[in-house]
């Protein structure tokens, strides 16, 4: 389920189903990276910035305590903190 809603959020063919199934995965393993990354990634694609970040950086500090590295993972994680970022300084 995951691979599928990964694949429907990363090629924006339907986002919202592809988040459905990854909360269907991580209701059954809530502390999966990769599940975790997939659903911070589909938050990032639906402008959901701040909650994608926070979900981006909470599977990255998982995959770093198993000493796991995914370099797509890390490049979607800084999308999303210079997005955060330059989000907030235009709101000054």
């Amino acid at each position: 389920m995951n691979a599928l809603g990964y694949f429907l959020i990363d090629k924006d063919r339907n986002i919202n189903e592809g988040l459905e199934l990854v909360d269907k995965t991580l209701a059954l393993n809530p502390d999966n990276y990769e599940y975790l990354h997939c659903k911070g990634w589909g938050l990032y694609k639906q402008s959901k910035y701040q909650e994608a970040l926070d979900v981006l950086q909470k599977s990255r500090d998982l995959r770093r305590e198993k000493a796991v590295y995914n370099q797509e993972a890390f490049l979607h994680l800084e999308a999303a903190k210079k997005t955060v970022a330059n989000q907030k300084r235009t709101d000054r």
